[in-house]
Parts: structure tokens; sequence; C-alpha cells
């Protein structure tokens, strides 16, 4: 498994900032001394003496890190599963045709049985999913009893691809399918992130963090890629709560900022094991569904 995890990671484009070209797509950082701190609490003015600098969770000071999601990366050898399944056409949206679909550990690929050469490839950023699901109505699933259909969604790109499953053990290979994709969603998901805990209390000498109630890493969607990024959500003050996300744990660069009152849309994205939710316009990814559900409970009651 660890051997899998790091060829997912070598596989993604890693960027420090200072590696970044005009051009490239992704939006500037500003530098510390450019930092916007939440308005809950401020820095300090003057430098802490070096025997009150806290001892921060140790992990290099690396900027922001981005990582490349395009579609066309190359898909990591060998597949983890490949079998026969059928594929609704994009084009009319009502025909199934048989291929091979090939689950890698950061993307699938679809081929016609009888040809070595892809028919479609797709790497998927942490920001997809998978499901069963049916087919557009009742009569249209009475119609095929053996027919057990399965979408995989790369929503970050917005496509969505729907899959079938038939004859008698249909109920029981879709099901092994959506397991294999969403086994394969999470490592690669997991491998972007550090080792660290959850945390809820402040940061010694960092004022700013004072009402912190929840913070951790969490991956940032964007249209360029994805980010890793230190998640940190404060108490209500004057009926409005805030969500930052920083470069990193120290919490000196933050990247984003929102203000959370009643009318902050909050939401998930429904699929087996998905750990990704929207909150206002930002979306994120968790290491784990269980922790998603844990902030969003966080976050639902500080909205309460």
């Amino acid at each position: 498994m660890a051997d899998l995890e790091a060829s997912v990671l070598n596989s993604l484009c890693r960027c420090k900032q200072g590696d970044l070209k005009k051009g490239d797509g992704f939006r500037p950082i500003p530098e510390a001394e450019e930092a916007e701190f939440f308005l809950c609490g401020e820095p300090p003015e003057e430098p802490l003496p070096p025997e009150e600098v806290p001892q921060l969770p140790s992990r290099p000071r690396e900027g922001l890190i981005t990582y490349s999601a395009e579609m066309d990366l190359p898909l990591n050898q060998p597949p983890m599963r490949s079998g026969e399944v059928w594929h609704l056409c994009q084009e009319d949206g009502k025909t199934f045709e048989k291929v091979i679909l090939s689950i890698h550990s950061n993307g699938f690929a679809i081929r016609y049985p009888d040809d070595d050469y892809s028919l479609m490839s797709i790497a998927w950023s942490p920001f997809s999913l998978v499901q069963a699901c049916r087919l557009h109505t009742i009569q249209a699933d009475q119609s095929q009893p053996w027919l057990r259909l399965f979408k995989v969604s790369v929503f970050h790109h917005g496509l969505t691809h729907f899959f079938a499953t038939h004859g008698l053990g249909a109920d029981t290979e879709r099901a092994r399918w959506v397991a294999d994709v969403s086994r394969a969603l999470r490592i690669l998901t997991q491998s972007l992130f550090p080792s660290f805990q959850l945390a809820v209390f402040p940061l010694p000498g960092a004022s700013w963090t004072s009402t912190r109630l929840l913070a951790g890493y969490m991956l940032l969607y964007d249209d360029q890629g994805v980010s890793l990024v230190y998640g940190e959500l404060h108490a209500h003050c004057d009926n409005t709560a805030g969500f930052a996300a920083y470069e990193d744990d120290a919490c000196k660069v933050q990247v984003v900022h929102l203000a959370i009152d009643t009318n902050t849309c909050v939401s998930e994205r429904v699929g087996i094991d998905c750990s990704c939710f929207s909150l206002g316009d930002h979306h994120f990814s968790t290491r784990t569904c269980a922790e998603k559900m844990l902030w969003l409970r966080a976050i639902s009651n500080v909205k309460v």
C-alpha cells in the first residue's frame, strides 16, 4: 500500500510558489508580509523572544503546495482492476456498448474489447466520486431488469461517465466496481496529505487563532489544480463566524477567508466514501469521509 501511495504522489506535479511562472495558470499567493489575517484576532506587533517562539508541528516550509489535476496526466501502471462492463454512449445518452474498464490508482481508462488502444483515458482528482445509480425512469429500470448502473463523476472537470453490469450477478459485480473505484480515490486523496492531527486549541503566540474551534489540513479545489491548505474554523462574533485557510499549520500566510452566517451555503457531495464538501463558493476535500462529517457538524453548529 505504501508503494502504491508513493507512486500516486510521484505522478502528480508538486509546485512551490517560487516555481510558478506567469502564464502557468496558477493564482499567485501573497508572501508572509502581505498576508491578511483573520479579523477576530491580530498578530503580535512585536516579534516574540526566541525562547517564547511556539514549537509548531514539524513540516517543511515550502509555501503553498499545489498539485496538477489535468485530465490527460499519464495513468499509473499496472491497473488495479480491469474487466468488461457496459458504457453509456455519450453521443446519444441512450445506448450502451461493451467496453473494458481499467481502474488505476490515479484514474480510469476505457477501451473496446478487441482494441489494445484506449478509447478514453481520464486522470481523476480527489474531487471525484462514485456511486450506484438508476436509469432515468422507473419504466426504464423495469425494461432492463438485469442492468445495474453506477457512475464515476470527476466533477472537478464537470465529467460524468455511466457504466453498467449485466446478468444474474449484476448487483454483486456493481458493488465490487463501486468499492474498487472508491478505494482508488481514497488512496489518491490520502497520498496528498501530510501526517497530522486535527487541532482544537489555538497556537501559542498567534492571537489570531484564539477563537479557533477546529483546524486541520484539507484540499482546496480551483480551476487550475488542487492545493493543500490548513483550514481553521472560528467561533462566531457579531452574528458572523469565520473560516480561514492558510498555507500550512503555522497559520501565517492566509490564502482564503470566508465569513459564515445563517445564509452561507454548506453542502456535501454524495458518493461512496466521498470526503468532498462545499462552503460558499469554495470546494474542499478532507482525508476521510469521517473528517468531512466532523467539519460539517462543526460548521452547522456555528450556523445554528
